[in-house]
């Protein structure tokens, strides 16, 4: 987990006490405190294409694998209208 948002606070907080003491110093923090934002994404997220995987779904796909220990996990996914990855996550208790 990041501080930056912490540290911005503080920064901020001190800022009107340097910059009456230091003013050189108090031009630099601005600028720290410039570079602790995050830039937007240059592009839009792709929109999801499968469906998200709730409790049940995720107890339905570990049902269904005990009792098909055969089936890919790319099988199980497309019978439940979801991606490898959910399905993975499911089985492995992690959903």
């Amino acid at each position: 987990m990041s501080h930056i948002p912490e540290a911005r606070l503080i920064i901020a907080r001190l800022l009107p006490d340097v910059e009456a003491a230091l003013p050189d110093a108090a031009a630099d923090l601005r600028h720290a405190l410039e570079l602790m934002h995050r830039r937007p994404y240059a592009k839009p997220r792709a929109p999801d294409r499968s469906a998200p995987v709730c409790a049940t779904k995720a107890k339905l796909i570990r049902a269904y694998v005990a009792r098909h220990p055969r089936a890919s996990i790319q099988e199980v996914a497309v019978i439940f209208h979801t991606n490898s990855g959910r399905v993975s996550e499911a089985i492995q208790g992690d959903r």
